[in-house]
Order: C-alpha cells, then sequence, then structure tokens
C-alpha cells in the first residue's frame, strides 16, 4: 500500500474496515498533517469506474460545515481508488454507545449537530445513505458525520444504479438503519431514507440499542418493513414525550409520513431542546441586511429611546467607558444560525473596540452568559465594565427586525434602546444611512471619537463575501482542527468573491499561524501561508490589527523572538484592549526572559477577559515559571472552576504537582493514576512527553520507557520535545538536550506557555554547557533560579 501510494502519503497503521473500504492513518507529507486514508476493497473497485468516483468525491469536498468530515483528495493506486479525510480525535458514537445510552440532554446535543449536517448536504443535493453511529465521531462536545457523498460516488461510478455493488454483496447502507424503501431498492429514495436512519440512530442513543436489534440482515430488512418498534417510553420511561414522538415520527414506514426534511426535524429538536418554535432559514441576502442593520448600530452608540429614570437628566447619565457585548439572541430559533448571531456579536464588539475611549470586555467573559439568566448589574461586577450591551434579531418574512438595548451596570436601568424592521434590498446603502443617523445623537463617551462609517469599518461592498467572512470568524473561534479548516475554506470563499477584501485575508492568517496548535503540520510550511496572507492584508490596509496579530504569532513560532515583540507591540498600538494579543504577547515575553513582564501582560489580558479558563491557565503556567507554585495552583484551580472542560488545565496542574514532590497527585490528574493505563481521557500535541515526565518523577522508568516506544511509533517521533522528556526522565541529560535542538530547529510549538529558558520543568538541564548554548543559539534567555 505505501508503494502504491508513494511519497505523497506516510501510513502510520490500519484503523480497520469501514464496510466498504479498509481504513488507514496516514501522514500528508506536503502539509505534515494526519488524515485518514479508505480504500476500496478489490471486489469492489473491479465495478467501479475509477475517474467517475473521484468527480464524485470532489464534488462531495464541496461540502463544508462545522458538524461535516470533509473530503480532502481522491486519487487511485493499483485500480484501487481511495479517498482522504482529516482525522478527527474522539471516538465514534459507536464506541460511545458501547459503554451504554446517552443522557437524554447529549442525545438532542447530538441529533442537533447530525440534524444540521444531513440539513446542509441536503440542500447541497447530497444524501448520505449510511447513517449510523459508526459514521458520526464525538469530539470536544460535538458531533461530526464522515462519509458524506461516498454512496452517491459509488452509485454513480457503477453506472447510476445500485446493482453493481449490490451484486457483490455490498450494500449502500446498513439493515439496522436501512429506511424500508433503501433496503426494497426503491430507485425513488430520496433524502428522507437520512431521516430514517437518523431515527434509528435516536432509538439506539436513548435506549442503548437500534429498533430491532439481534436479528439478521434479512429479518432486519423486512422488520422495517412491515413492524412497529417498541415504544421508546417503554424502553426508557424518562424520555420526554416530544422527543419520543419526534423519533417515532422519523421511523415512519412511508417517507411522506416522517419529518420532510433534516430542518424540520431540527427545529423540533430546538423546541425539545429550548422551548423555542420552529424557524426558518435565512437567505443570503437577508443576512446580509441583517449584519448591516447591526453594523449600523455597532459603529458608534447611538441614544435612540432613553429610559433614565425619572427625575435624572440624561447629562447627568454616568459615561460608559467599558462595555460588555452579549451574545445576540436569534429570536427565530433556527440553530443553523448560530454563526449569524455569533458573527452579529462579533462584529459589534470589533467596532466598538476601535474606539479609544472604549473598553470592551473579552469574547469569553461575555459568551459566558450565552443562555444564561443573569441581571445587568452582576454581569457588570463580574466582568468589570459599567454598560452591557444585548440584542435579538428575528425575520418576519422578508423584514428583518434587529434590537439593541444599552443598560448601565452601576443602576441596572436601560440606557438606550432602538428598534430596526428593514427589508433585504440596498441593504449597504441602508447601513450607511443608519451609521450617518445615529453618530448625530452619540452617548457622550464616544463624543470625539470619530465616525468612520460602517462601509470602510466592513471592508468590502459585496455582502456574500461578507457572509463568507462572518462564517470563518465563526468557526476560527471555536478551533479544533474540522473547524478551522473550514475556517480557511470560507476565508478562501470571501477572497474569491473581493480578492481586496483585506480582512478576510488577515482571517486567513490568523487561522494558519494557530493551526499547529490543533494539528500535526510543518510549522513552517503554514507559517509561509500566514505570513503570506498577513503581508497581503496589510498591503490592502496597515492598520488591520488581526494581520499585524497573525504576523506577531508567525515570528513568534519561528523563535524571531525580537522581531515578534516588535510586531506585537505594534498590534496593541492599533487595539490596546485585545486580550488575545496580551496573552500572546506574554509567551515572546518569556522567552525573552522577561517573566515579570510577562505577568503584567497575563494578568492585562485576565483583566479584559476575566473569565476566561485559557487566560487563567497560562497565568498559572507564567507563575510556575517564576517558581511562585501557591499563586500557580490558585490561578490553574480558578481555570477548572470556570471551564472544567478545559483539558490543558490538568496538565498545567500535573506540572505543579510534579515540581513540588506530589508525583501521584500528577499522575491522578492525568488519569494515570490506575493500574491500566487507559491511553488518557484528554489528547493534545505532546501529552505523551508529558506522561513520560510525570511518570518520572514518579519512579516508574518502565512506564517511561513504554511513552517513548509509543512516541517512536508517532509520524516523525514526537518532535523532539516529547523524545527530551522521555530522556530527561530516563537520566539521558544530553540526549534531552538533543532532542530540544531538533525540536528548535524545527520550529515546532512548545506550547506557548513552555519557555525551555524559564520553566522548572528543565531544571535538570540548566547546568549544561550545551543547554545554555542551545537557548543562545535562538535567543531565549536562560532565566537563573
Amino acid at each position: 500500500l505505501q508503494r502504491t501510494l508513494g511519497s505523497s502519503y506516510t501510513i502510520e497503521r490500519e484503523l480497520g474496515g469501514g464496510g466498504m473500504s479498509s481504513v488507514y492513518l496516514a501522514e500528508e507529507t506536503a502539509l505534515g498533517r494526519r488524515v485518514v486514508i479508505k480504500i476500496l476493497p478489490p471486489e469492489l473497485a473491479h465495478a467501479v469506474s475509477g475517474e467517475r468516483f473521484r468527480q464524485e468525491i470532489r464534488f462531495a469536498a464541496r461540502l463544508t460545515h462545522p458538524h461535516i468530515v470533509p473530503l480532502l483528495a481522491a486519487g487511485e493506486s493499483d485500480g484501487l481508488p481511495w479517498f482522504t479525510m482529516p482525522y478527527v480525535e474522539g471516538e465514534s458514537l459507536r464506541v460511545r454507545l458501547a459503554r451504554g445510552p446517552l443522557p437524554l440532554g447529549e442525545v438532542v446535543s447530538m441529533l442537533r449537530d447530525v440534524a444540521g449536517a444531513l440539513a446542509y448536504a441536503h440542500g447541497h443535493g447530497v444524501v448520505h445513505r449510511d447513517i449510523k453511529p459508526d459514521n458520526v465521531l464525538l469530539n470536544a462536545g460535538t458531533a461530526l458525520v464522515t462519509d458524506f457523498g461516498v454512496a452517491k460516488a459509488l452509485t454513480a461510478a457503477t453506472g447510476g444504479a445500485e446493482s453493481g455493488i449490490t451484486t457483490l454483496g455490498v450494500a449502500l447502507g446498513t439493515p439496522a438503519y436501512m429506511a424500508p424503501e433503501q433496503g426494497a431498492g426503491d430507485p425513488a429514495t430520496d433524502h428522507r431514507a437520512d431521516i430514517y436512519a437518523l431515527g434509528c440512530l435516536a432509538y439506539e442513543a436513548i435506549t442503548g440499542a437500534p429498533p430491532f436489534a439481534g436479528r439478521p440482515p434479512a429479518e432486519l430488512i423486512a422488520a422495517h418493513a412491515i413492524q412497529s418498534p417498541e415504544p421508546l417510553a417503554r424502553r426508557r420511561p424518562d424520555v420526554p414525550p416530544a422527543l419520543a414522538e419526534l423519533v417515532m415520527r422519523c421511523l415512519a414506514k412511508r417517507p411522506a409520513d416522517r419529518p420532510q426534511s433534516a430542518g424540520e426535524v431540527l427545529n423540533a429538536l430546538d423546541g425539545i431542546q429550548s422551548g423555542a418554535g420552529s424557524s426558518r432559514r435565512r437567505t443570503v441576502a437577508v443576512a446580509a441586511a441583517v449584519l448591516a442593520v447591526l453594523l449600523g448600530v455597532a459603529v458608534v452608540l447611538g441614544n435612540g429611546a432613553r429610559l433614565i429614570p425619572d427625575g435624572i437628566p440624561p447629562s447627568a447619565a454616568s459615561p460608559i467607558h467599558s462595555i460588555a457585548v452579549l451574545p445576540f439572541v436569534n429570536t427565530g430559533g433556527d440553530p443553523e444560525d448560530e454563526y449569524f448571531s455569533d458573527g452579529m456579536t462579533d462584529e459589534l464588539a470589533h467596532a466598538l473596540g476601535g474606539l479609544p475611549d472604549i473598553r470592551v470586555a473579552g469574547r469569553t467573559s461575555s459568551y459566558a452568559y450565552k443562555g444564561k439568566a443573569a441581571t445587568v448589574q452582576e454581569i457588570g461586577r463580574a466582568l468589570g465594565v459599567r454598560g452591557v450591551i444585548a440584542g435579538t434579531v428575528r425575520r418576519a418574512g422578508e423584514r428583518l427586525r434587529v434590537t439593541v438595548q444599552l443598560s448601565s451596570a452601576t443602576d441596572g436601568f436601560q440606557r438606550w434602546s432602538h428598534e430596526y424592521e428593514r427589508g433585504s434590498s440596498d441593504v449597504f446603502e441602508m447601513q450607511d444611512e443608519l451609521t450617518r443617523a445615529i453618530v448625530a445623537e452619540l452617548e457622550p463617551a464616544l463624543r470625539g471619537t470619530g465616525t468612520q462609517v460602517a462601509s470602510e469599518r466592513r471592508g468590502t461592498a459585496d455582502p456574500v463575501a461578507y457572509e463568507h467572512y462572518l462564517r470563518g470568524r465563526y468557526f476560527f473561534a471555536r478551533r479544533g482542527t474540522p473547524a478551522l479548516l473550514t475556517a480557511i475554506d470560507e476565508y478562501r470563499a470571501a477572497i474569491g468573491r473581493d480578492s481586496a477584501f483585506a480582512r478576510a485575508h488577515a482571517g486567513m492568517a490568523l487561522v494558519y499561524v494557530v493551526l499547529p496548535s490543533y494539528e500535526s503540520v510543518s510549522v513552517d510550511s503554514v507559517n509561509r501561508l500566514g505570513i503570506a496572507s498577513a503581508r497581503r492584508a496589510l498591503a490592502l490596509d496597515s492598520t488591520l490589527a488581526d494581520a499585524h496579530l497573525a504576523l506577531a504569532t508567525a515570528l513568534a513560532n519561528e523563535l524571531e523572538l525580537d522581531s515578534a515583540d516588535a510586531e506585537f507591540r505594534r498590534v496593541l498600538a492599533l487595539a490596546p484592549n485585545d486580550p488575545t494579543t496580551r496573552l500572546w504577547h506574554s509567551a515572546v515575553l518569556q522567552g525573552q526572559g522577561r517573566v515579570e513582564d510577562a505577568l503584567a501582560a497575563t494578568r492585562r489580558a485576565m483583566e479584559l477577559d476575566p473569565l476566561s479558563a485559557v487566560i487563567r491557565t497560562d497565568l498559572a503556567v507564567v507563575l510556575l515559571s517564576a517558581r511562585r507554585y501557591p499563586e500557580a495552583f490558585a490561578a490553574a484551580r480558578r481555570a477548572v472552576e470556570l471551564d472544567s472542560t478545559f483539558t490543558y488545565t490538568r496538565v498545567v496542574l500535573a506540572w505543579l504537582h510534579g515540581l513540588t514532590g506530589r508525583p501521584d497527585s500528577a499522575l491522578a490528574q492525568l488519569g494515570l493514576d490506575r493500574p491500566v493505563d487507559p491511553g488518557l481521557t484528554w489528547r493534545g500535541a505532546g501529552w505523551r512527553g508529558v506522561a513520560a515526565w510525570v511518570y518520572g518523577r514518579a519512579g516508574r522508568p518502565a512506564d517511561v520507557r513504554r511513552m517513548g516506544a509509543e512516541i517512536a511509533r508517532q509520524p516523525n517521533g514526537g518532535g523532539g520535545y516529547d523524545e527530551a522528556m522521555v530522556a530527561m526522565a530516563l537520566g539521558d541529560l544530553e540526549g534531552a538536550v538533543k532532542q530540544l535542538g531538533r525540536s528548535l530547529e524545527r520550529h515546532e510549538l512548545l506550547g506557548r506557555d513552555q519557555n525551555p529558558g524559564c520553566t522548572p520543568v528543565l531544571d535538570p538541564l540548566r547546568g549544561l554547557g550545551s543547554f545554555r548554548r542551545l537557548m543562545a543559539s535562538y535567543g531565549i534567555r536562560v532565566c537563573e533560579g
């Protein structure tokens, strides 16, 4: 297999069979990223037209959705067609269900993700035809559907009918999840077969087994056609009646009796989860109109309708210089439009953040209140702001209604409120008109700060390009490999519509420079792409803070610390209140040996975004480097209180416990305190190196060697840093220095928080001349102490 694939991919291991294919984990050489390769077996490949198969896979590869694992490439080796997709960390729903049924809240959340993927794919003419737990991957609390378009590609490649495949004994579908019409081979089978399979999936997630479980395939197909499943309430009495009714509707024998679209299922699930009614999907033009209205409000804050209590003249009201922008609520309720309402919120915060007299609370802190009940005064106290902005968006036909309110966090009174209702035509002209009207009635705090109109801040006159840009921002904020790859596609689409859209180039640059933190890619390769995109953005608009931030981060990735420091200072001159810039700058300051400056930068980031677990965790690491362990413990524990799902905090706590003589507690933080290592319940770049270090502190050299063997089996090993941890844990200090040099030479991220010159984790190496020479060769200052 490796010979037939050539040098484009390096096979790591076989993952098993996927029904219609053999599945392998591999590294894509060009980008240094891990992918899954699926290869058709010879008995199926002989019935398939390779060229037609590749054409259909390329068509399906255009599907870009947060809950769809995208297809990347297709080819043919020795007559065997193959295709690739990203490798997704996590587990399949099949593996999860082996441990028992899901909690009902997780069932609804998972079904919403799968239904959203189906609605998107069906809208683009792609029917899955093999929805089952094996094809649903669970990653970081979300569900992703894999193998979209494969069934269609196989059908097309065998002459447009299933007969060529089914005569070989390979069914396009799985009997336990096949709709009656699909099992009967009805040529009129359409997207509603996926609705039926979704019902089977839901039934299994709720009860632990699909309908008619335990029967042979032929009996299963017959049962789906003529028998009714056992009522859900009998199998699981606590299932909500509305959910049970929806699942049984999906399992209707006649397609006409099922929900007629995945969007209908999505709306019903949304109603079950939140009580919201059904909603309708916006068109691109309508979506752009809503955003135009919002930005008309966002560039400057008008005073529309004042709701200050009687007896207090408006001029006496305290000026508001600090604001939290809460996530806007889509009162239509379509969960697929979450990207849109989040985009509106982010654009409003971005516009206000560009005003020099206003401090805007960080995104993480504001989003902590999404869907939660809290008073304006409680929010103000928690975030340290004097004003809170909230809003709603609603569509009624082709009309849009946007409501925005500004409330005082000091007394809880609403200071300003305005409602806009417009059509979807003349979008940007309407936006500028609204902006000029609001500028005429500014709040005192905003007077004299400039009246840059929305069209200048927006950066494009193309509403479709602008929508792609907002989607890109949404997926970038979600992080994780699938979301980041989708963000790249969205930014690329925006640039395809408007090549002079500087903000889209800047967004693309940011994705590239953070990608190595989430995916095993060549830092040098993606850095070059990031730098090119950033420089293109700056050539179009030299004042773009995001472009300077991407450039600064790329320089930091390459350990050009002085140049990175200078670039970060340019960003701070443009966006002094951006917590992300402060946080990433602190890593460079650590590399320069300026630990106190790094502490100050991180604390400032925390002031700007006080509810961010990421910032609290990084504060713990800087305090660790300063050997202020009690303060570091306190910061890390506060991070856990803010977000117990942010698993890197556990890594930092493991460092701290190990450094303070409590290796057993360090093992417990990583789930390594059990007799049989479960493979760790958390995952991330460098986790095996951390595990080796912890085992070393616990005096367990056999386990250190076991981790070393696992590292050696990874593509390109562990990149140097993992091997350094193994060598150091086994007492081979010079070997550890050599491996660190390998890591630095390849510009691999050691983690933005672990400066090798200062971290006490590497204290055993600090006295070695070879270590000091290595650090000096990269301009990294070695901290004393």
